[in-house]
């Protein structure tokens, strides 16, 4: 029945998924690819909390009430309801419903509507360490749930990988000693590949530790279910976002979450190439322009990003005055995660 009903999607947005909702201009490559993810993972949701709908026309009130308190509760961020949330209009669009749809806070009413506000440039840093987690003592709990979920967080706090880059990582195909290879086909935005560096001795050490760990033809994710079935990647997603809910890792638990990995990771090797990011304090002025625009370049590169504009995203704009002064150091890493251990913002803000 599930796979009907996504079958079915598949052709809803085969029909309609090329233009987009805002202007009717030809919808992007990616855009398409993204409602054939979310709206796939809504699905599998819808199902999860019970309700099977016979045809994707059926989408109703209660349908919709009942992602907006499931979405909710999996602790994402503003940005991920965001874009859960659009997708939502768009199936509803699609079916002729315009307005079945209403702002995500309608859903919620206990919940401050500030939280659902997203902003393009963090004004206070969203990594673990300023957030207040205690790296060494996740990761002893990430490795007490499964030792994979340790091995993902380790590679995510020392690569700065994002989720499905750190399910589809082949960590032993994918390391090539100076940098760590992160393929076109392995779970990057848009498929971009990219090598990020080998920049400090931590790295090293944690690639080392996590390969005796995974056999060599293996992916880092789960390669079964809790069942003993083939995991499939969402299936892989849900795993990862449910552990770090046991985790406690969430925006609304502790102010960050598994994203702040690459957060934690972009403060670190910005400030090995000798940039404090504004969310620890540091200013415009303390180097000249063209090097500040070099070593952030340098940086976003490394996650991944083509734009220096995002880099505000990760660690503040330097436009802006940072909220607070952290007070780790350039050799701090190491320090904090030990391999050994076994263990368009208006209109953005509206849709939501």
């Amino acid at each position: 029945m599930k796979a009907e009903l996504k079958e079915q999607m598949r052709q809803l947005i085969d029909r309609h998924g090329g233009t987009r909702m805002s202007d009717r201009n030809t919808a992007s490559y990616r855009t398409v690819q993204v409602h054939h993810e979310v709206l796939s993972r809504i699905i599998d949701i819808l199902y999860e909390e019970g309700y099977r709908l016979e045809r994707v026309e059926n989408l109703g009130g209660r349908h919709v009430e009942v992602i907006a308190g499931a979405i909710f509760a999996k602790g994402l961020s503003p940005r991920s309801l965001r874009s859960y949330w659009t997708e939502m209009r768009y199936w509803a669009e699609w079916i002729g419903k315009p307005g079945l749809v209403k702002r995500l806070c309608t859903y919620l009413p206990a919940v401050d509507p500030s939280f659902f506000k997203v902003t393009v440039a963090a004004s206070s840093s969203l990594s673990w360490t300023e957030a207040g987690l205690d790296i060494v003592d996740v990761i002893r709990r990430a490795d007490g749930l499964d030792l994979r979920l340790g091995c993902m967080v380790r590679i995510g706090l020392s690569f700065g990988l994002r989720r499905r880059e750190l399910i589809c990582l082949r960590v032993h195909k994918a390391d090539k000693g100076n940098f760590l290879r992160v393929y076109a086909g392995d779970g990057p935005k848009s498929g971009r590949p990219r090598d990020v560096p080998v920049e400090h001795p931590f790295q090293r050490l944690v690639l080392d530790y996590v390969k005796e760990l995974i056999p060599k033809s293996h992916f880092l994710g789960w390669q079964q279910t809790s069942r003993g079935n083939s995991a499939s990647l969402h299936a892989n997603e849900d795993r990862f976002e449910k552990y770090f809910q046991k985790l406690e890792i969430t925006r609304a638990k502790c102010g960050t979450s598994a994203h702040g990995m690459r957060a934690e990771y972009a403060e670190n090797i910005a400030m090995l190439h000798g940039l404090l990011p504004a969310t620890l304090g540091g200013k415009a002025d303390q180097m000249d322009q063209a090097d500040l625009r070099l070593r952030q370049e340098e940086v976003m590169e490394c996650l991944g990003h083509s734009r220096v504009s995002v880099a505000s995203s990760y660690y503040g704009s330097f436009r802006l005055t940072a909220s607070r002064v952290g007070s780790r150091h350039i050799g701090s890493p190491g320090d904090q995660v030990k391999p050994e251990l076994p263990d368009g913002e208006s209109e953005a803000n509206d849709a939501i």
